[in-house]
C-alpha cells in the first residue's frame, strides 16, 4: 500500500470519500475530501504517472466547505472533477499535464436548495456528464447537466420520471466513448420506507428515456442502496448495489440492456441422455462443428446411476472419462474473440457398451379416454429388450423391441378405468417399471380421442399439437394451432358408429365438415388464412355430439423476404430474420424471447422459399433482415392484435431508407479553445444527423488518420506545431 495524501501531522490528517480515475496510458488521478485546512473540508488531488510515485497534493476548490468529490478523465489525460459545496454542485477541469482551472457552478438554480452526491463521467471527446441529488422541487430528484468541450453547460434536466413526491438519491453515472449515458440511483417511488435501484438511458445528444427498475425482487418491503455502474465499449452497462432482500445485506449485480447482449463465452448443457441400461460403460464422444477463426468448443461430461447422484464434471476431448451409469450429460463451453462470431455445434454422438438391466420403458400413447376395447399402446425402450405389459398390476402381453427401440401392443380391456405399466428386460434382468399410463375405456363415445390427429397436409404445412406432460404423454385437451401462410392443414378423427356419423372441426371462424375415408377415419383440409381465437373439435355420430377441448390459434408476424428490385416471387434464402418487441417498461426494443413461446426459434434463417414466421402474443414488433451483400433492413412497427400480420421484406439495393442521412459534425479537441500538444494522441468523433440514419454508413477522414479510417471515430497525432484541418465525409 502507498500513502497518497502528503500531510504528516495527525492533527491535519486527510478526510474521506476518495475517488479515482485512470487514463489509457495507466496514469492515475485521485481526489478526496481533506480537512488539513479546517473542519469544513476541501477537495484535494494527487497524480501518479504510470509506474511512478504520487505527486504533491493540490487543492482543487477555491472556497472551503466542500465534500463528496467525483473525478473522471478522458483518453487525452484531461481530468474533470465535481463536488458538493453548500447547496450547490461545483466543477473544475485540469488539462493534461496542467493545473486545475477555475471553479464553476453546475446546477442552474439561483435559490438555496439542497444538493448532494454528484457524480461525473466523460466521453472520448472530452464532453462531461454530471448527475446529482437535487431538492429544487421540494423533494429529492436526480438532475443532470452536460458540458460540451467548449466549456458551455447545458440547462439542467430531471432524470427520474416518477410523478409525486417520492425521493431519489445516491446516484452514479457512466458513459461510453460515443456519449451514450447511463444513470442509476436509489429510488423510493414504490414505497416511502424502502428503496429500489432505478436506471435511465440517454443516447448521445438525445434525451433521457423511461426509467427502468434494475432489482428484480417483487417485494416493496426490502431496500436496495448505494449503486455503482460501469459501461463497456459495446455499450453494455454493469450495475452493482447493496441489497437486503434476503434479510441480510449482500451484493447484487445486473447488466443493461437486460437482453440481446453479446458475450465472449457461453455454455450449453444437454438434456439427460438415457443409455437404456443401468450401468452403461461410456466410450467416445464425437461431434461436428463449424469454427470461425479464433472460436473454440470445450466439452465436459458427468454420469449417474438411476436414483444416484451425478459424478463430478470431467473434461473430455475424445474418450469419456465419466464412470458407468444409466444417464449421461455433456456440457459445452463456446468461446469467441469477437462480438458477432460464434462456433456452431451441429451434432454430438455418444458411444457406450450396453451393460446392466434396461431402464424404464416409456409410453408415447396419449393419456386419457378411448372408445376402443383393444386400443393400440405405443412406447419405447432399449433396443432388443423384452417388454412386459401390465394392466392394473397383472401381466397381459409381451413383445420384443426392434432395432429402433419401439413397441406397439393391443391389450384387451374392460369398460372403465385402468392403470397400465410396462417393464423392459434383457439377459441381465428386468429394469424398473414405466411411469403409469391412466386410461379410461368408454365404448359409448362416438370417436376415439386417443387417435385424433392433425398435422401437415404437405411440406411445411400447419402444425396442430396437444401439450405433453413430464412423461411425454400427450393430452388431447388444450390443442394449439400455428397457421403457416399459403399451406393446407389436415385433421383426422377416427369414428365408431352404427349407421351414420357427421364430424365437424371449428378452428377460429372456420367450421369444416370432415369426409369419411378408409377405416372409419374422417378427414378434412383447412385453407388459410385463419384468424386468432379458440377452436374446438366437434364430433357428431348416431345423434350424439361430443366436443374435444380446443385451444388458441396463435398469430404472427410472418412473410417472405424477396429481391426488392424484382417481384414477391423472387424470394431470398439464407436471410437471418430477427424479431424484436417494444418493451413498454424499459422503452427499449428487445429481442423477442421466442423460446418461451412453444420453443420457437429467434432469429430464423430463410430457406429456398424465403419464408419466415413468428407466432407472437399481442404487442408491437419489428423484424430485422440481414444477409451478406445486402443492406440491413428494419421493418416499420408491426402491431399484432387479433389477426395474422403479413409483412413481406424487400431486401436489396432499392430498399427505401427509413431515416436518410442529412448532416454530420465533428467533436474533438479544437486548438482555439484548448492547448494541444505535439506527440499526443487525439480522438475525433463524428455526430450524424439523424442519429438513427439507415446503415450502412461510410466515413472518410482527411488527411489519413492514425487509426479509424472508415469508422465513426478517428485518431490523429501531430509531430510538429502549427494549424491543422480535419475533414470528414459521410455517405
Amino acid at each position: 500500500n502507498v500513502k497518497v495524501n502528503d500531510v504528516s501531522s495527525p492533527a491535519f490528517s486527510s478526510g474521506g470519500k476518495p475517488a479515482i480515475a485512470v487514463d489509457g496510458s495507466s496514469n492515475a488521478y485521485a481526489l478526496w475530501t481533506d480537512y488539513r485546512n479546517s473542519t469544513s473540508g476541501d477537495i484535494y488531488f494527487a497524480y501518479r504517472p504510470a509506474g511512478g510515485v504520487w505527486s504533491a497534493n493540490v487543492k482543487v476548490n477555491t472556497t472551503g466547505g466542500a465534500g463528496s468529490p467525483s473525478i473522471a478523465v478522458d483518453p487525452q489525460g484531461n481530468a474533470y472533477a465535481v463536488w458538493d459545496y453548500g447547496d450547490d454542485i461545483y466543477f473544475a477541469m485540469r488539462p493534461a499535464g496542467g493545473a486545475w482551472g477555475a471553479n464553476s457552478k453546475v446546477n442552474d438554480t439561483t435559490t438555496l436548495n439542497y444538493t448532494d452526491a454528484p457524480a461525473i463521467a466523460v466521453d472520448d471527446a472530452g464532453n462531461a456528464y454530471v448527475i446529482w441529488s437535487d431538492y429544487r422541487n421540494g423533494n429529492l430528484d436526480i438532475y443532470f447537466a452536460y458540458r460540451a468541450t467548449d466549456g458551455t453547460w447545458n440547462p439542467n434536466t430531471k432524470v427520474n420520471d416518477d410523478v409525486g413526491t417520492a425521493g431519489q438519491n445516491i446516484s452514479a453515472i457512466a458513459v461510453d466513448g460515443a456519449g451514450n449515458t447511463y444513470a442509476v440511483w436509489e429510488d423510493y417511488r414504490n414505497n416511502s420506507n424502502y428503496k429500489d435501484i432505478y436506471l435511465a438511458y440517454r443516447p448521445a445528444n438525445g434525451a433521457w428515456g423511461a426509467n427502468v427498475k434494475v432489482n428484480d425482487d417483487n417485494t416493496s418491503t426490502t431496500s436496495q442502496s448505494n449503486p455503482a455502474i460501469a459501461v463497456n465499449s459495446a455499450g453494455q452497462a454493469h450495475i452493482v448495489w447493496q441489497d437486503n432482500r434476503n434479510s441480510v445485506t449482500t451484493l447484487y449485480f445486473a447488466t443493461y440492456p437486460f437482453e440481446s447482449a453479446y458475450y465472449t463465452s457461453g455454455m450449453y448443457t444437454s438434456p439427460e441422455l438415457d443409455a437404456g441400461v443401468s450401468a452403461a460403460v461410456w466410450g467416445n464422444l464425437t461431434h461436428s462443428a463449424t469454427f470461425p477463426t479464433g472460436t473454440e468448443l470445450a466439452f465436459e461430461t458427468r454420469s449417474r446411476m438411476a436414483g444416484g447422484a451425478w459424478s463430478p464434471w470431467q473434461a473430455t476431448t475424445d474418450v469419456i472419462a465419466s464412470p458407468p451409469g444409466q444417464y449421461l450429460q455433456y456440457r459445452v463451453t463456446f468461446t469467441t474473440p469477437a462480438t458477432d462470431t460464434t462456433p456452431i455445434l451441429d451434432w454430438v454422438k455418444v458411444a457406450y457398451t450396453s451393460v446392466g438391466t434396461p431402464s424404464a420403458s416409456r409410453f408415447v400413447t396419449p393419456c386419457g379416454v378411448t372408445n376402443q376395447l383393444t386400443p393400440t399402446l405405443k412406447g419405447s425402450a432399449a433396443a432388443g429388450s423384452v417388454i412386459h405389459l401390465y394392466v392394473d398390476g397383472a401381466e397381459v402381453l409381451t413383445t420384443t423391441t426392434g432395432a429402433n427401440g419401439t413397441f406397439a401392443l393391443r391389450p384387451v380391456l374392460s369398460v372403465g378405468s385402468h392403470i397400465v405399466t410396462a417393464t423392459a428386460a434383457n439377459a441381465q434382468g428386468a429394469g424398473p417399471a414405466s411411469a403409469p399410463l391412466a386410461l379410461t375405456v368408454n365404448p359409448a363415445l362416438p370417436y376415439d380421442p386417443l387417435a385424433v390427429r392433425a398435422g401437415q397436409w404437405s411440406k411445411d404445412g400447419w402444425l396442430l399439437s396437444p401439450p405433453r406432460d413430464a412423461q411425454d404423454c400427450a393430452n388431447p385437451a388444450g390443442w394449439q394451432v400455428w397457421p403457416r401462410a399459403n399451406e393446407k392443414f389436415m385433421v383426422q378423427v377416427p369414428v365408431s358408429y352404427a349407421t351414420s356419423a357427421a364430424v365437424t372441426v371449428t378452428i377460429g371462424t372456420q367450421t369444416l365438415t370432415l369426409t369419411e375415408g378408409t377405416g372409419k377415419v374422417f378427414a378434412g383440409v383447412f385453407q388459410p388464412p385463419l384468424t386468432a381465437g379458440d377452436f374446438v373439435i366437434v364430433v357428431t355420430a348416431d345423434g350424439h355430439t361430443t366436443t374435444v377441448n380446443g385451444g388458441p390459434v396463435l398469430i404472427d408476424p410472418d412473410g417472405f423476404v424477396y429481391e426488392a428490385s424484382k417481384t414477391i416471387s423472387d424470394t431470398i434464402p439464407g436471410v437471418q430474420v430477427t424479431c424484436y418487441y417494444s418493451d413498454t417498461h424499459s422503452g427499449q426494443w428487445l429481442m423477442w424471447d421466442a423460446w418461451n413461446y412453444d420453443a420457437q426459434v429467434n432469429p430464423q434463417t430463410t430457406l429456398d422459399d424465403g419464408y419466415y414466421s413468428f407466432y407472437t402474443p399481442a404487442g408491437t414488433y419489428r423484424v430485422i433482415a440481414e444477409k451478406e451483400g445486402y443492406p440491413t433492413y428494419t421493418s416499420p412497427d408491426l402491431v399484432v392484435i387479433s389477426t395474422p400480420v403479413r409483412y413481406n421484406i424487400p431486401l436489396g439495393a432499392s430498399t427505401v431508407c427509413t431515416a436518410p442521412l442529412t448532416g454530420v459534425a465533428i467533436l474533438g479537441p479544437i486548438g482555439v479553445t484548448q492547448t494541444l500538444y505535439i506527440d499526443t494522441l487525439y480522438t475525433f468523433q463524428s455526430v450524424i444527423t439523424p442519429t438513427n440514419a439507415t446503415e450502412p454508413i461510410t466515413y472518410t477522414w482527411t488527411p489519413m488518420p492514425g487509426s479509424g479510417q472508415g469508422e465513426s471515430a478517428a485518431t490523429y497525432r501531430w509531430t510538429t506545431p502549427g494549424p491543422y484541418t480535419v475533414t470528414l465525409t459521410v455517405e
